[in-house]
């Protein structure tokens, strides 16, 4: 029998595992060592000192173990407009507005982690939109990266595992510090937000996420736009240098502390490389105040690492743009012309005069437009191309939220949970318990009915659900006012919902 082998297995190991089913794959991952001890005296990382923080231990690859201070924050949080007001931002409200809408056929972690990471490197003063209105790039990297830590998350086949929004951002905010600017001066920044993305990575062990306060927040974007403003990036060797910081030591700077958490978090190769040369210091430094006056947006962000539905931009360049690769590698040598002629092209370091003038660089853009035709932004579809129809619907409240129907939530806090739209107030969730529970008792369904932060935690994964988009199939088609609406997406943005039809 299957369980008696896994049985024997297991035993002659002699460790205890944990089974994980992934798909087309088996694998034995050992359990997390998560403890939040009252008597903890050892190494402590503070992300924050808030009076309701606290330690999380956890034990780390290399041996040893940290413990993390934190308080937990809502995820229901400021929407983007509200944060760009309090940055200082002018035209919050329409800024964040036409980036919405400009970001509807890319709205996920991919693309959000991407644009963030463009942004900073490219640095512009403004960004082009698809309308040919222009918002301020500081705008559009404070809005991109509130929209990468409220996504759901997405899996990620290099590393084999579900990489939450409040993790990638944390973690991509300091590979981009290495990456494309000067972390000397950022080093204990760097390394709290290294520890926030191991929190958040191991916190799913305790059945409840962490998720960063407001101020924790505010912190993360302080940094992103300091990054921004950055006019100097490290020259790295590129020579590996043979795990040098991969245990970490409190006793150690704070760019090798940096690298030693890294390797826990787990990263690309070459991301963990450039740390250990940022730690190793004896690194040149290029320096230039050159600022691109825009950047195409989304265009700019959209390269190899943005899923989607259809296929990869690298397949829509011009077949004059490509050299074959090796047969072990075939698109290697297109993945490395994309990278170091557009997408990676870095003023503080890189010669930008003409840039969208060459002729690579116009045949990348229009790549990345058809990818944008091809995910249904409709605003990029030339005229002369592709006629376009607007139709419009008066559709009930009601009927909206039952084509939408129980949005099942999954176990919170153990109790299997559903979530309603409000008939009378689609702004307004309700959970409920399951109705049909195999192995439910009283208890569970009261807790279902009564416990506040349960209910509050249900209404968070509804709304990040519905954030990615629910499909319209509650209602059979043939009761709806048109039949064309069953299978759309219903998608909630901001305070707005909107149906979108594939296709």
């Amino acid at each position: 029998e299957a369980g008696d082998l896994l049985e024997l297995f297991m035993n002659a190991k002699g460790m205890p595992r944990v089974l994980s089913l992934m798909r087309g794959a088996w694998r034995l991952a050992p359990p997390q060592d998560l403890r939040k001890p009252s008597d903890w005296s050892g190494p402590t990382l503070r992300i924050d000192s808030e009076a309701d923080s606290a330690v999380t231990v956890l034990d780390l690859a290399a041996g040893g173990q940290v413990g993390i201070q934190a308080s937990r924050g809502s995820s229901i949080s400021k929407e983007e407009a509200e944060w760009l007001r309090e940055l200082g931002l002018p035209s919050a409200a329409e800024d964040s507005a036409r980036l919405s809408r400009s970001c509807h056929a890319v709205d996920n972690a991919s693309f959000y982690k991407s644009a963030v990471q463009k942004l900073i490197r490219f640095r512009p003063t403004s960004c082009v939109l698809g309308d040919g209105s222009e918002v301020s790039a500081r705008a559009a990297l404070v809005f991109c990266f509130i929209r990468l830590v409220h996504s759901p998350g997405a899996f990620v086949p290099n590393i084999q595992r579900f990489v939450t929004g409040v993790e990638s951002a944390a973690k991509r905010l300091a590979v981009i510090a290495v990456e494309d600017a000067d972390p000397r001066p950022h080093g204990e920044a760097l390394e709290r937000l290294l520890a926030a993305a191991l929190l958040a990575q191991r916190s799913g062990s305790l059945g409840s996420r962490w998720f960063p306060c407001r101020k924790v927040i505010r912190e993360w974007l302080d940094l992103a736009l300091l990054l921004f403003d950055s006019t100097s990036i490290l020259r790295y060797r590129g020579t590996p240098l043979k795990d040098r910081h991969r245990k970490w030591n409190i006793g150690d700077a704070p760019l090798a502390r940096c690298a030693a958490l890294l390797h826990d978090v787990r990263s690309f190769a070459s991301d963990e490389a450039m740390f250990q040369e940022a730690a190793a210091g004896g690194l040149r430094e290029a320096s230039s105040s050159s600022q691109p006056a825009v950047m195409p947006f989304p265009e700019h962000a959209i390269d190899q690492h943005t899923t989607g539905i259809g296929p990869c931009v690298v397949f829509l360049l011009p077949a004059q743009t490509a050299t074959a690769g090796t047969p072990a590698q075939p698109f290697a040598n297109v993945l490395q012309r994309l990278f170091h002629e557009c997408t990676g092209v870095n003023p503080r370091r890189d010669r930008i005069d003409d840039f969208e003038s060459r002729r690579y660089t116009m045949d990348v853009r229009s790549a990345q437009r058809m990818w944008l035709v091809l995910h249904g932004q409709g605003g990029r579809v030339p005229r002369n191309v592709l006629s376009v129809e607007t139709r419009e619907y008066t559709i009930d409240n009601g009927f909206l939220a039952g084509m939408v129907g129980s949005i099942d939530v999954g176990k919170v806090r153990g109790v299997s949970m559903v979530v309603t739209i409000d008939p009378c107030n689609l702004e307004v969730l309700v959970p409920t318990p399951k109705p049909v529970v195999r192995g439910g008792n009283e208890d569970d369904f009261y807790d279902g009915l009564n416990n506040e932060e349960l209910l509050a935690e249900a209404r968070v994964r509804a709304t990040q659900m519905l954030h990615s988009g629910i499909p319209l199939q509650a209602i059979a088609s043939t009761q709806l006012p048109n039949s064309e609406l069953y299978g759309c997406a219903l998608r909630l943005r901001g305070r707005q919902y909107e149906i979108r039809k594939q296709g």
